[in-house]
């Protein structure tokens, strides 16, 4: 049975004068990997930053199961499980995996009664589990730096999961990735279906991504041209959505 996690209605958002969305209606179901395509200005991005609590929705509603929420940080995303990953942010680079997969939510352990220290063996045992679990092979005690791109996108998949999220968001995952790369992050994308994780991903990349994902959803102009089961349109339909040309949308 299909769960739906996430659910907005109406959504609408205003920069100045520029009206960035325009009555959007979006859901995202457990477990269900949704693709998000447009040109620059479509949309997108001011979707998935109201999603992760950046940017706060100007009207419209949002619910994460049956309860009606209301973003004001991406913290208040986070603790419903929505967690988000940024390309150019994935990871800070002079760190080691386990230092990355915690960044700023560390584990502590008391010495001495009174006096609080990280819990580094804690954070390495948990690291090496999730890890595996995303079939990552990559030397725990190395710096990110020295991680391929597709590898710095799975440690920053890894926190994520590592979190307890139920919906997580990739944004441009592919952006300077080589094929291998690429290759990694679609295996990421798989994964998390499997564990019933949902995934949002963003991208101009639909050769890459049409594979892996169970739904399509295309922007325009703020407002949703497109929202259908992936095999009931092609690539060719998808490409020319975005050019212009619109196919009637499901």
């Amino acid at each position: 049975m299909i769960a739906e996690f996430l659910r907005m209605e109406k959504i609408n958002k205003w920069f100045g004068a520029q009206h960035a969305l325009r009555d959007v209606d979006f859901k995202a179901d457990r477990g269900e990997a949704i693709g998000i395509f447009g040109g620059n200005g479509a949309g997108k991005s001011t979707l998935i930053k109201i999603i992760s609590g950046f940017h706060k929705a100007d009207s419209g509603m949002i619910y994460v199961g049956d309860r009606k929420v209301s973003f004001s940080s991406p913290r208040d995303a986070r603790q419903l499980g929505i967690e988000t990953v940024y390309q150019e942010l994935a990871v800070v680079k002079d760190r080691n995996i386990p230092q990355n997969i915690f960044l700023g939510r560390e584990p502590q352990r008391r010495i001495m009664h009174f006096i609080n220290v990280i819990d580094e063996d804690a954070m390495t045992r948990t690291s090496e589990s999730v890890m595996g679990k995303l079939g990552l092979n990559v030397p725990l005690m190395q710096e990110a730096q020295y991680c391929s791109g597709g590898e710095r996108q799975g440690v920053a998949i890894a926190r994520c999961l590592n979190f307890g999220a139920t919906l997580v968001i990739l944004d441009e995952p592919f952006s300077a990735l080589g094929f291998e790369g690429r290759r990694i992050v679609t295996d990421f994308i798989r994964r998390m279906r499997e564990s019933n994780i949902g995934s949002i991903i963003v991208t101009h990349d639909v050769h890459q991504l049409y594979d892996v994902i169970d739904r399509v959803v295309i922007f325009s102009l703020g407002t949703k041209i497109i929202d259908t089961d992936k095999n009931s349109i092609s690539i060719d339909e998808m490409n020319e959505a975005m050019s212009g040309a619109r196919p009637k949308a499901s």
